[in-house]
């Protein structure tokens, strides 16, 4: 039995959630419906908190092909562990996964950056774990390109744990703009993990490849770990 408090001292359970044979199935999954539909797919992971079992959501699309229905998946998940007769206090969610278009870096280069409409999606996310948990527990938040058929190279952020930006009048009117903006005139890389970073948010792009993170990101997997707290 694992509770939340131990699973915040316990960083290398995150590491097992994302090393491990279920991650790596449903991500292959995903990239396959990527390259299949042509379009954003994603899914969502709920984490139950006394067993530390994870449960998946399939693989969802959105209302077309550059949108990821998460709210969805989110709505899933819920069914599913009310199903098993949990209760919302028992599990949360952890992490959530979509792909940004659907070009292979084969043939054009990517800059990985998530929407406004990402980083709103990342803090109702937290609010929800929060209202049904009483933890204050931010989500995992990965935002992927397709690399290859079976790869993918992902930028990978969480919010700060001392405090929720998108609650701060002028901080969301700063990110909000910021990253609009990013939509007309295209950032590299470095500036949008700098702009995350500005706010304090963990961000790294991390390389999924031959079925597995490279050995260089996985310190940073189970720093990931390290942010939960009762509030």
């Amino acid at each position: 039995m694992i509770t939340l408090e131990e699973f915040a001292t316990l960083p290398e359970v995150i590491e097992r959630i994302f090393t491990s044979p279920e991650f790596g199935k449903i991500l292959q999954k995903t990239i396959a419906q990527v390259e299949k539909h042509r379009r954003e797919m994603g899914f969502t992971i709920a984490q139950e908190i006394e067993t530390g079992t994870s449960h998946y959501s399939r693989p969802i699309g959105g209302g077309n092909e550059n949108k990821t229905a998460i709210n969805v998946s989110l709505e899933e998940l819920e069914r599913k562990l009310r199903s098993k007769h949990l209760k919302k206090a028992d599990w949360f969610f952890l992490s959530d996964l979509h792909f940004h278009g659907y070009e292979s870096r084969e043939t054009q280069e990517t800059v990985i950056c998530p929407s406004s409409q990402d980083m709103f999606m990342t803090a109702a996310i937290r609010s929800i774990n929060a209202e049904n948990t009483g933890m204050n527990i931010p989500s995992i938040d990965i935002i992927a390109n397709r690399v290859a058929k079976t790869d993918a190279e992902m930028l990978v952020y969480q919010e700060p744990l001392n405090y929720m930006p998108l609650d701060n009048d002028a901080i969301f009117d700063e990110i909000q703009a910021t990253f609009e903006e990013f939509l007309y005139s295209p950032p590299s890389q470095r500036e949008v993990l700098g702009a995350l970073k500005h706010y304090d948010y963990k961000a790294k792009i991390l390389n999924f490849i031959d079925g597995r993170f490279q050995e260089e990101d996985i310190t940073f997997i189970r720093s990931l770990g390290s942010v939960f707290s009762r509030e």
